[in-house]
């Protein structure tokens, strides 16, 4: 008779890493919020990462923060006048390896019109995906809410006027 071997759970590694995306390399009112969002975690519990287009004023202060950062320059629209959601599928595959690299326990867009590549990595690498509401720009156009409907699986917003 073999002798049964006891399985032991699987428990992930703590810190749990959270990948943050941003569309900006300046520091405005959304950058402010994903700053604060960051300074304010638990480092004992939560490792930041941040994907951005470009170093700038926001990879400074991460940096000074100590928190890893990648440059890839995502395209998040088409057309900017009507927030077309812009998609380039090499950046897409590229955005899908570094994610998959970095395996984090969660994704979090700081901006709704990048969704297309959390959404799209996210569904392949079973992830959930939050992302901040900063304005009602982020829902003018029906596409903009079925992007959000389809790739985002909780939308935060960074004020109460927003959440109606």
């Amino acid at each position: 008779m073999i002798p049964l071997i006891p399985v032991i759970p699987l428990i992930p590694v703590i810190p749990y890493k959270i990948l943050y995306l941003t569309q900006f390399p300046h520091i405005g009112g959304g950058e402010t919020i994903l700053l604060s969002l960051i300074e304010n975690l638990n480092k004992k519990k939560f490792e930041p990462i941040v994907v951005l287009p470009t170093s700038g004023q926001l990879s400074r202060r991460l940096k000074a923060l100590g928190i890893k950062t990648y440059f890839l320059d995502l395209s998040p629209y088409l057309i900017r006048t009507f927030f077309v959601p812009g998609a380039n599928p090499f950046l897409m595959y590229k955005f899908f390896k570094l994610a998959r690299k970095i395996n984090p326990l969660l994704m979090h867009l700081n901006h709704l019109t990048l969704a297309i590549y959390f959404g799209i990595a996210s569904k392949f690498l079973k992830i959930p995906v939050i992302a901040t509401a900063h304005g009602p720009w982020d829902s003018y156009y029906f596409y903009q809410d079925v992007v959000t409907s389809l790739f985002v699986d909780k939308v935060l917003t960074s004020t109460p006027k927003l959440q109606k």
